[in-house]
């Protein structure tokens, strides 16, 4: 299980109280940005453009199963359509997850 648990990784999605740089992405206030395992990795116009470059830079692809929970502040339809955009060859669930503050939060296992 813990050899399992190793190739999951982790996509949180939230909207930018701030401008500024961290592990080299710039982020305008308002923004929405992808954390991937703890690690700030894009930023976008949209919550929904940050889960699609989460999940591609968190090598979401063919046979991936990307499972996205979606938050208080999240579109379900919006969400599966950035999924399959963004990793056509995954199979994509789509969960309401209601938490607050992360419209999305999702985990890819390839």
């Amino acid at each position: 299980m813990a050899e399992a648990a190793q190739r999951v990784r982790t996509v949180e999605v939230t909207v930018a109280a701030a401008s500024r740089t961290a592990d080299g992405v710039e982020v305008r206030a308002g923004q929405g940005i992808a954390v991937v395992d703890g690690r700030l990795a894009a930023a976008r116009a949209t919550a929904e453009e940050a889960l699609a470059a989460g999940l591609a830079a968190a090598g979401a692809g063919d046979g991936a199963l990307v499972t996205v929970y979606v938050g208080a502040d999240g579109d379900a339809e919006a969400a599966r359509a950035a999924a399959a955009n963004a990793a056509p060859g995954a199979e994509v669930e789509v969960i309401d997850g209601g938490q607050p503050v992360y419209p999305y939060i999702a985990s890819v296992e390839a």
